[in-house]
């Protein structure tokens, strides 16, 4: 509970300041206001009408990077692990803590979780195609405690 208080937190503060911005914007120029996707989303999931809008919006701008993970003794790469990452045509960087957890909230970690799956195997496979000894590299993807739940998510990795 005290997590799910923390993200709430994390989201009013970067949806107010975005919200803030966006009116001195449109004040100054005596215009509507435009809120940003991050302000729109929150408003809309607590409606209860996020739909699909939310991963709409991000597609195109997701991408996937790779932290490489080593080991100490020796000190070799052991493996990666599968960072999502959106960059917003215009507002730039967005933190996961933001829009993962407006992924959440809107119901849509599971089709996220399933894109990143995808995305890192098909670089795994990849990697061990063009680089020997790939193929004892690890792979972690981090998941929602939401997505724990989930019967159909060991039959998802295995399809990828």
């Amino acid at each position: 509970m005290a997590r799910g208080r923390r993200v709430q937190s994390l989201i009013d503060v970067q949806c107010r300041d975005h919200h803030d911005r966006d009116v001195a914007k449109a004040e100054s120029r005596h215009q509507p206001k435009d809120l940003d996707p991050v302000s729109t989303w929150h408003g809309q999931i607590q409606n209860g009408c996020a739909g699909p809008l939310l991963l709409q919006q991000c597609q195109g701008s997701l991408t996937v990077v790779y932290q490489p993970i080593y080991r100490l003794e020796p000190l070799q790469l052991s493996g990666f692990e599968a960072l999502v990452r959106w960059t917003h045509p215009e507002r730039g960087p967005i933190s996961p803590a933001v829009f993962v957890a407006l992924a959440e909230e809107a119901g849509h970690i599971e089709t996220l979780t399933d894109w990143v799956i995808d995305q890192a195997i098909a670089q795994m496979s990849v990697w061990q195609q063009r680089m020997p000894g790939a193929a004892r590299l690890q792979l972690h993807v981090n998941i929602s405690s939401r997505d724990l739940a989930r019967d159909d998510l060991p039959g998802e990795v295995q399809r990828s």
